[in-house]
């Protein structure tokens, strides 16, 4: 029996597709992103496995990394306790509600990326956040923040060309903090509350509607090009004006 030169291609088609398909389920095809769930024995001696990947639902506790760039990663729903970073760089990663605590970060830089939410950006349950840590020259360059929360004491945190910053509660808390804002655009939130001997620098800043929730810096510096827009209390006036139309 003949067969249409059509139909035929079409079988073949059909009959290399589901080859490589089954290959891909014996393992023969691309790994699946999410199979390999590395955790922090995986990672340690071998860090350049973090560049490109997605690590998803891994407990990182004890992570060790120093000396090292990580490269496009994404930490997605991922916990972790007693994490160290000396000198590391994460350029453009992604951490998607990623929970650190009792992590020390000394030298770290975030570079681009991400800190947020899972699914909605203001789902503050599952939100991004280092708590109890300590974080000694820690840089977040141009990064998008949506409700991240760092909280700590003894700290010292930049943020520099922050133009995306995104928050329901206070991004940094914790007690003796040294917080510096570089060329960054804050509106419509609390950026800190902090307590003890607090300090806090701006340089080429813009305020809207910004509290700092009541903290108490022993030295506050308010550096050249600061721009300060509507206050709270403003917006609260023009909150009830509109309310009593």
């Amino acid at each position: 029996m003949s067969h249409h030169p059509f139909a035929l291609f079409f079988r073949l088609t059909l009959l290399a597709a589901l080859a490589a398909l089954l290959g891909g389920c014996l393992g023969g095809g691309s790994a699946d992103p999410y199979s390999k769930r590395y955790t922090a024995e995986d990672i340690n001696p071998n860090p350049a496995i973090l560049n490109s990947a997605i690590i998803k639902g891994t407990n990182l506790s004890n992570l060790r990394l120093q000396n090292v760039v990580v490269k496009d990663a994404t930490f997605l729903n991922t916990t972790s306790q007693g994490a160290v970073f000396k000198n590391v760089v994460f350029d453009n990663c992604r951490f998607i509600n990623a929970k650190f605590d009792r992590a020390v970060m000394e030298n770290v830089l975030f570079q681009g990326g991400i800190l947020t939410c899972e699914d909605d950006p203001n789902n503050i349950k599952r939100r991004t956040q280092f708590t109890n840590s300590r974080f000694v020259n820690t840089i977040l360059d141009g990064t998008y923040l949506e409700n991240a929360v760092f909280n700590g004491a003894d700290c010292s945190i930049a943020l520099r060309n922050c133009l995306q910053v995104r928050a329901a509660e206070p991004i940094v808390t914790g007690t003796d903090i040294h917080l510096t804002l570089e060329r960054s655009y804050f509106r419509d939130m609390t950026i800190a509350e902090v307590r003890g001997k607090s300090t806090l620098t701006a340089a080429n800043c813009r305020f809207e509607y910004v509290r700092f929730g009541g903290s108490t810096f022993v030295k506050t510096v308010f550096a050249k090009n600061i721009v300060l827009g509507p206050s709270p209390y403003e917006q609260e006036k023009r909150s009830s004006r509109s309310r009593g139309r």
